[in-house]
């Protein structure tokens, strides 16, 4: 779905500390406009590296293609 003012996508994204690694978190609408979520690891450590895992985030957002069926979405394919 995109947005009907900006026509961008409504895609949003953060990072979350899992057991000292960062996680990445995106939710996106489906085509019923049901919110769904999908996440992956980064593999990389809290210590100095936000802005890493944060890069790595927006890229995956901008590349982010909203599934057209109902199946389960692999994030490591946008890396």
């Amino acid at each position: 779905m995109t947005n009907k003012i900006t026509g961008k996508k409504d895609i949003k994204g953060y990072v979350k500390e899992v057991n000292g690694i960062w996680h990445i978190v995106i939710t996106y609408y489906d085509k019923q406009g049901k919110r769904k979520f999908a996440s992956m690891s980064t593999k990389l450590k809290i210590r100095g590296n936000k802005k890493n895992a944060t890069r790595m985030m927006q890229e995956i957002i901008e590349l982010f293609e909203i599934p057209k069926k109902a199946q389960k979405v692999d994030l490591k394919v946008y890396l």
